[in-house]
């Protein structure tokens, strides 16, 4: 593993599995889910919608949730940490705080 991290192809392959294969697993699911609800006659939030469509659902989530974790792993801790310390009334100047310094 020592090797891996002197070679000069860790950083391409950190940012194609980590950044671009979530992104795209978000563009193609959310693609193929928004032919899917125009295609079909049926509400978006049925069951049968929602049976029919449940792995891109899921696949469609954990690429959210990737992405929501790359760029939010630092953020939300900062948040949480410094609404407990200072409380909710400054609840706007910690998001600044965060969003600069995280």
């Amino acid at each position: 593993m020592a090797t891996f991290y002197s070679s000069p192809y860790w950083v391409p392959t950190i940012l194609i599995t980590v950044l671009f294969l979530p992104l795209v697993t978000v563009l193609i699911n959310g693609f193929v889910l928004i032919q899917s609800a125009g295609t079909t006659k049926y509400h978006y939030l049925t069951v049968n919608f929602i049976s029919q469509n449940l792995l891109n659902i899921i696949v469609f989530g954990v690429g959210i949730f990737a992405i929501f974790m790359l760029f939010g792993h630092d953020f939300v801790p900062c948040l949480v940490n410094h609404t407990l310390k200072t409380g909710l009334q400054n609840f706007i100047s910690n998001l600044d705080y965060c969003r600069l310094y995280s």
